[in-house]
């Protein structure tokens, strides 16, 4: 039983602000700031002072941007090993000799890819912007994501992926990564990526090379390609010849 002197001593109420507007009242006096080491600073400046010797000794390259397509070391070489089977569509096959006379860009990718999915639809607006030109070609090889892959399973998945994206084009298969391993060991790509997107010229050479995907990188391919139909043909030896023995006199 609480006397009546606990009872007034319970019955006061409590601050319960009293904690908090200590946390929130501004300090009676100014407290200075510590002082920032200047090392830091003396060690940034000693860093950009090495940078810009090296640089004007010409000891600094910047690093290669795979993204730039143009300026792939792949660029130039020929591809001798280009074989590609019907997926969807039911389009013939292709070999290197289908490449000759025409600018191709072709397409590796994969349905279980991302940034594939995500580059889909611009390369297909690509296509589509491009399909009237006769000596361009759109090659779209889709591509398994696991070795031993079922080609009926690569076929299924790629057919619902192209109804989903209501597109209409033929893709192809690269059995047994034929086309691929040969990129591989001629030293074009040293580890295959996807996506990878090749464009070869009327002669057969590669022009441009991407391995990846980025926003504003479909752009690039355009540009590359319509810079790539703008230049001349290269002659036909074989079309020479035919043409002199047909302008040949008879005796």
């Amino acid at each position: 039983m609480y006397t009546d002197k606990q009872r007034s001593h319970r019955s006061q109420p409590t601050r319960p602000f009293t904690i908090y507007r200590m946390f929130r009242e501004e300090p009676e006096f100014d407290v200075p700031p510590p002082r920032k080491p200047i090392w830091p600073w003396l060690a940034l400046a000693g860093l950009l002072a090495l940078v810009l010797i090296v640089w004007k000794a010409g000891g600094f390259r910047p690093t290669l941007d795979l993204h730039d397509g143009v300026q792939h070391p792949a660029v130039g070489r020929t591809l001798d090993a280009f074989q590609l089977q019907p997926l969807t569509g039911d389009p013939p096959p292709i070999a290197n000799a289908d490449l000759v006379g025409k600018v191709t860009l072709v397409n590796f990718w994969g349905t279980w890819c991302p940034p594939c999915r995500d580059e889909f639809p611009e390369l297909y607006e690509l296509a589509q912007h491009l399909r009237d030109k006769p000596d361009f070609r759109f090659i779209s090889v889709s591509c398994s994501g696991r070795p031993g892959t079922d080609e009926l399973e690569i076929a299924a998945s790629t057919t619902d992926f192209l109804r989903q994206q209501r597109a209409t084009l033929p893709t192809y298969r690269d059995a047994q990564a034929h086309t691929r391993l040969a990129l591989i060991q001629a030293g074009v790509v040293q580890n295959f990526a996807y996506p990878t997107t090749i464009l070869i010229g009327r002669d057969g050479t590669i022009r441009a090379l991407w391995e990846g995907y980025r926003e504003g990188l479909v752009d690039d391919m355009l540009a590359a390609t319509l810079a790539e139909l703008k230049r001349p043909a290269p002659p036909n030896p074989a079309a020479d010849i035919e043409s002199v023995d047909r302008e040949e006199p008879r005796r």
